[in-house]
């Protein structure tokens, strides 16, 4: 099957032959998808479009070609569209086609000389039996000429040629009433690039039509840009002109090598799009054709020198068949079957397809993601205005194919084409989507990666932590990158989502850019929080671990001196500090726990808040001298502390108790004795003054 611009709308201009470059064939696409391949044929047309004008005559030929075995006679018609005053014959009207061969007949087209300018559709239809296919071909009437009795047309009219290459342009002349010679003549503006029409003269009949090849050369040293060739007729009544627009680009270096190799293998989906507001347009037969199947795969067979072999794999709809097409094609010159499927690895944006001066070129390369992997892509896209009949109304169509092959080997990884009428109350819309799936091949294209610092990190319950998101560009990839949160099981649970700051960044070509990830913890529990990164529908993905503990009950401490040292019989204090936590509000209660021998005393045995205990502790006078532990428990809420003490009691020198006796009596009891006597020696003496004094007289 071919994949070239192939549009149907019941009686349908279907496109050119793009695929090769060339502007002056239509192909009648009539593989209609089964199980089983069905004896068919389809019609070829060569030249179009047909130019003409009033009063002239235009002609094109007509080949019906057998498809699948088809032998049999097709019957051959043509209806002008638009203008009763257009007569069209076919020359044989009835062929005998051969299996596997061909058949070749004249359609011309008499324009009578009231017709005005325009553009116009013939329809040729080609019948066998059952089978019947038509196609619209376009009509261009040019009612003006600057010279008395004919026109000149070009096809193309604008062109892209590489330095040091050549394309051509078809330049067809039209007869109005005129017969005679016309010679060819063209001019660039600026100079710079060289044009020679071959033949450059051509004979004209009365309403006939010739055509000549206008070649297109540029060197080495044509300066990049565009240009106008202006292309003027010369004949003894007059002259007539027109133009063609061409832009020189860089030279190619394409090497027209195969970038496959045997056992490649791409997957596609295959979807079709139609939309119209009118119920009277029925779906396009290609439509409908590419209804039938919803998958292909391409299976690289061989590779000998530059010709490469492959299976073309069709799936038909809810698995009711599948359908395989041989291809095999060379990728330097383009002869084959492979019909774009494959082209030569390594080209880049301006070279041909092909290794030929007639192939397109390719528009650009790019990176896009297919089958979850980025490639360097080759695009070729090609837009024509072309004519749509349906309903007796032919309205111009703007037409669109894209191909996007892998730079690398050149399998094609999509093939889209597209359609768009409005006409009035007329519009109908439509496309066809063969994208690729899945592959095998092993791409070393551009990409990226995503990493995260740290990747596991504690915290409790109410704070926050973050990680550092880094995003590193692989082989060259730039783009922007967009990051989301994969939280599924954080939602479940209720907690909060994490957030992203920035939620893209922008990635410079072998750069690295950052992102923050922050996680606010309310539950305690381990959260596995995956982020994706996003660039032209591939995802890379890094996952943070975020354990959450629980916090501990509301607490308080207990501080002070852990040590003291006194002698036997003496006493000694030390102070402890009390200092409730956060939310701690209970009251704390403290026990001692002493040996025997040691006292211990609390300024107080309990307090609510922050304060200051002073502990006193007494040796008692039989306590033998060595290392005491005394405990103080602590208790508030649900939380128990406890500090242990280390009590060092020494003993009284000797030499210092003996030294403090008087009279082998204790001081103070020595003391003691002298102030009770000298009270009694004060109150004899007062008691006796008083009786002296009582007697005298």
């Amino acid at each position: 099957m071919l994949l070239e611009l192939h549009f149907v709308f019941d009686l349908t201009f279907q496109g050119a032959d793009i695929a090769y470059g060339s502007a002056n064939t239509v192909i009648v696409d009539s593989d209609i998808f089964g199980a089983t391949p069905t004896p068919d044929f389809y019609l070829y047309l060569s030249p179009v479009p047909i130019v003409t004008a009033p009063g002239a005559k235009g002609t094109t030929r007509v080949f019906p070609i057998s498809q699948n075995g088809f032998t049999g006679t097709v019957n051959l018609s043509a209806d002008f569209l638009g203008s009763s005053q257009v007569v069209t014959t076919v020359t044989p009207s009835s062929i005998l086609v051969a299996s596997s061969g061909s058949g070749n007949a004249t359609l011309t087209i008499s324009v009578a000389s009231s017709v005005p300018s325009g553009y116009y559709s013939v329809n040729v239809t080609g019948t066998s039996g059952s089978i019947s296919h038509s196609v619209l071909v376009p009509v261009q009437i040019i009612g003006s000429t600057v010279g008395p009795g004919f026109s000149i047309y070009a096809y193309p009219a604008y062109l892209t040629i590489p330095q040091s290459s050549k394309v051509s342009s078809l330049l067809a002349i039209s007869s109005v009433n005129f017969t005679g010679s016309v010679t060819l003549f063209a001019e660039s503006s600026p100079a710079g690039i060289s044009a020679t029409p071959q033949p450059d003269s051509v004979n004209l009949n009365p309403g006939g039509t010739e055509y000549s090849t206008l070649s297109i050369s540029a060197t080495s040293s044509t300066n990049l840009g565009l240009y106008t060739l202006n292309i003027t007729g010369f004949a003894s009544t007059g002259h007539s002109s027109t133009t063609i627009t061409v832009q020189v680009t860089n030279t190619s270096n394409g090497s027209y090598e195969p970038g496959v190799h045997p056992g490649d293998i791409v997957n596609y989906n295959v979807t079709t799009y139609w939309l119209t507001n009118l119920s009277a347009i029925s779906k396009p037969a290609y439509l409908d054709n590419y209804g039938n199947i919803t998958a292909a795969q391409l299976a690289v067979l061989s590779v000998v020198g530059t010709t490469v072999t492959a299976n073309l794999t069709w799936t038909f709809t809810n698995n009711t068949g599948s359908r395989v097409d041989s291809l095999s094609g060379d990728v330097n010159s383009g002869v084959g079957t492979l019909d774009l499927w494959i082209i030569a690895g390594g080209l880049h944006a301006g070279d041909p397809l092909f290794n030929s001066l007639a192939a397109p070129r390719i528009n650009t390369t790019i990176i896009k993601a297919y089958a979850g992997s980025f490639h360097n892509v080759n695009l070729l896209n090609i837009t024509r205005t072309v004519l749509v009949t349906s309903q007796g109304i032919t309205v111009p169509v703007n037409a669109q194919v894209s191909w996007y092959w892998d730079a690398t080997t050149g399998l094609l990884l999509e093939q889209y084409q597209s359609f768009d009428a409005t006409y009035g109350p007329f519009s109908a819309k439509g496309s066809i989507d063969i994208l690729a799936t899945r592959t095998n091949i092993v791409t070393t294209g551009p990409d990226f990666a995503i990493s995260a610092d740290p990747s596991s990190t504690s915290l409790q319950t109410g704070e926050s932590a973050s990680s550092t998101l880094k995003l590193t560009s692989v082989n060259n990839f730039s783009g922007t990158v967009g990051l989301s949160l994969n939280n599924a099981f954080c939602a479940a649970i209720g907690c909060p989502h994490p957030s992203l700051a920035p939620a893209s960044v922008n990635l410079a070509s072998n750069g690295t850019a950052t992102s923050s990830l922050t996680f606010t913890a309310t539950t305690p529990g381990t959260y596995d929080i995956t982020v994706n990164a996003t660039s032209m529908g591939i995802t890379r993905t890094v996952t943070v671990e975020f354990k959450v503990n629980a916090l501990p009950p509301p607490d308080f401490s207990l501080t002070g001196t852990v040590s003291l040292s006194i002698k036997v019989g003496k006493t000694d204090s030390i102070t402890l500090n009390i200092s409730p936590g956060t939310g701690f509000t209970s009251q704390v209660s403290l026990t001692v726990t002493a040996p025997n021998g040691i006292t211990v005393q609390l300024s107080q045995s309990s307090l609510t808040g922050q304060g200051i205990i002073h502990m006193t502790v007494t040796a008692s006078n039989d306590l033998s001298p060595g290392t005491y532990t005394v405990t103080i428990t602590a208790k508030g809420g649900s939380q128990t502390h406890t500090k242990a003490i280390t009590v060092t009691v020494t003993s009284i020198p000797s030499g210092s108790q003996s030294s403090g006796l008087i009279l082998g009596l204790d001081p103070m009891l020595v003391y003691s004795l002298i102030g009770a006597i000298a009270a009694i020696t004060i109150a004899v003496a007062i008691l006796t003054f008083r009786l002296r004094k009582s007697r005298t007289p």
